[in-house]
């Protein structure tokens, strides 16, 4: 064949890389673009979510006293009329005006907030008009809005489309957008936000200087996304390194008659905020009685409570309270490490208020490539036709 027949026998193979790439990215872009804004516009609306609801909604807070002395845990319950024996789980925060937190051993039984300096019952954090407006947007930022039923599995697999086509559509972004020359003209052209444009010149402009920008952000959003979508790579990131590292050690667990009355959860508290005096968040699950030796679960959050790096579990002997294992960080297998920061670095938090801005202003910037690139195909699209 002569070169000339390659067109006509396959075309594709005659087009130079990059406008192959273009292709790709057009096309993707076009199919998943409707779900990548919305999901974009609802992680935008999600960013601040905590300190949004915690402006407008006090519920789950209390007012500090003047002396500001908390109660312990076992006269917080006897001031509330909760029988200890009943309850199976305790979360306690070191914020002086968040509430404790129990939650009955009775499967049906609400959950409780307790003023810490009173011991009264305060109404649950549920409800309220900005709070059922975040679980709406959190509904269509998880499921595109679709209801409990047989629609739900399909929004999700869905959205699982669109966030791997947004995986795939940034680095190629990335490669069209590297100039053939670097000159100042060229890269300034690309690289600098000109709001002053109209037309086609400003959607080129805000599509690329914005993507630019954004790249790292949206490539890590969308890689975590990823992960929290399908089951699959985590299997796959949960064998690196299977072999754990030796626990932290933890004092020999302690030999005791089977009618030995178990620690109150004041001594449990106590036991744990000596060993981690820099706790913010302490959570206590007791575990059934017929198991042997009976445990209590304590989860110490220190710090950023939300960077698993500063997050210890220790089980605890039910009545001597002395630590009969240690779960730390560091002695997780590496791909559980690994996996344990999906979470938190999808929306930021892991890193703080400074990860939270970041992950916000790159679901901001999601929408705006999203409209812009959409805007690029249809003008290319009418152009191409009115020619015609």
């Amino acid at each position: 064949y002569a070169p000339a027949d390659w067109d006509t026998m396959w075309p594709i193979i005659s087009l130079p890389f990059r406008r192959l790439v273009f292709w790709l990215h057009l096309t993707v872009g076009v199919i998943a673009g409707t779900v990548i804004f919305v999901l974009s516009l609802t992680g935008m609306l999600l960013g601040y979510e905590r300190q949004i609801v915690a402006a407008f909604d006090s519920r789950g807070t209390v007012t500090v006293p003047a002396d500001g002395v908390r109660l312990g845990l076992d006269q917080l319950l006897v001031r509330a009329s909760i029988d200890q024996r009943s309850v199976s789980t305790i979360t306690v925060r070191a914020a002086p005006e968040q509430a404790v937190l129990v939650r009955p051993a009775a499967t049906r039984a609400l959950p409780v907030f307790l003023d810490p300096y009173s011991g009264a019952s305060l109404p649950p954090p549920v409800g309220g008009p900005v709070r059922t407006f975040m679980s709406k947007v959190r509904q269509w930022h998880l499921v595109l809005g679709a209801p409990e039923g047989a629609w739900t599995p399909v929004a999700h697999a869905v959205s699982g489309v669109a966030v791997s086509a947004l995986l795939l559509l940034v680095p190629m972004g990335l490669w069209l957008w590297w100039p053939a020359r670097w000159t100042r003209a060229s890269i300034g052209r690309l690289l600098w936000f000109q709001p002053a444009l109209r037309g086609r010149a400003r959607d080129f402009n805000w599509h690329n200087s914005v993507g630019v920008w954004s790249a790292a952000p949206l490539f890590v959003m969308a890689l975590t996304s990823v992960l929290l979508v399908y089951q699959w790579p985590n299997e796959l990131i949960q064998r690196i390194g299977t072999s754990p590292r030796p626990a932290a050690p933890a004092s020999d667990q302690t030999t005791h008659s089977p009618d030995a009355p178990f620690a109150s959860w004041s001594v449990l508290h106590d036991a744990v905020t000596r060993r981690h005096p820099a706790w913010r968040v302490v959570t206590f699950t007791r575990g059934r009685p017929d198991q042997k030796p009976v445990v209590v679960q304590a989860v110490v959050l220190e710090g950023n409570t939300f960077r698993p790096d500063l997050r210890t579990v220790l089980l605890l002997d039910a009545v001597t309270a002395l630590p009969v294992r240690v779960v730390e960080y560091a002695a997780m297998p590496v791909g559980r490490r690994l996996l344990a920061w999906v979470r938190y670095t999808h929306t930021g938090e892991a890193f703080g208020l400074a990860g939270q801005t970041v992950a916000t202003l790159a679901s901001a910037a999601g929408v705006l490539l999203t409209w812009t690139g959409l805007a690029l195909a249809w003008r290319r699209f009418r152009t191409r036709v009115s020619r015609r």
